[in-house]
């Protein structure tokens, strides 16, 4: 009798959980489709992609075998950055865009988003990596040092 209620209450519950488990999949799928990421198709081109299947987009950087080696973090809500040699791009990851460029004095070689802001590393040319600055950068009041000192930030 045990094993027939214990059969019964399985054959019951089990299209449910499975309705369960798919509902949860089909939230969380189109998320895993809107994944930003960067790779490297040739050793001369960087591809920034992302967006859901229907809205994919893809940004495109030629850049140099041997160049420095570029930098990718996502950061809060839709936006990603994205460092080439001493640029430092903020991207609008659901539409594809670029929504800011700044200039930073040396080669950065280290991102690490906080908040609304990102903490940038780089290299001043000719100097040893002992000698690396970091600063954490507020594109709402972008402030980029120069080798000489502070000043505000061009917007590109």
């Amino acid at each position: 009798m045990r094993k027939q209620t214990a059969r019964h209450l399985v054959l019951i519950l089990a299209p449910i959980i499975l309705a369960v488990m798919l509902a949860v999949f089909w939230t969380v799928a189109p998320a895993r489709g809107a994944e930003t990421r960067m790779t490297r198709p040739t050793p001369t081109m960087i591809e920034i992609t992302g967006g859901e299947p229907a809205r994919a987009w893809t940004l495109r950087y030629g850049t140099q075998e041997n160049a420095f080696e570029p930098q990718f973090v996502l950061g809060q809500r839709n936006l990603a950055w994205f460092s080439q040699g001493g640029w430092l791009r903020q991207i609008d990851t659901w539409h594809g865009v670029v929504v800011g460029r700044w200039h930073f004095p040396g080669i950065i070689v280290a991102l690490e988003p906080t908040g609304n802001q990102i903490r940038v590393s780089y290299e001043l040319p000719g100097m040893p990596p002992q000698y690396r600055q970091t600063v954490t950068f507020d594109p709402a009041s972008p402030q980029i040092p120069q080798a000489t000192g502070k000043h505000q930030a061009n917007r590109h």
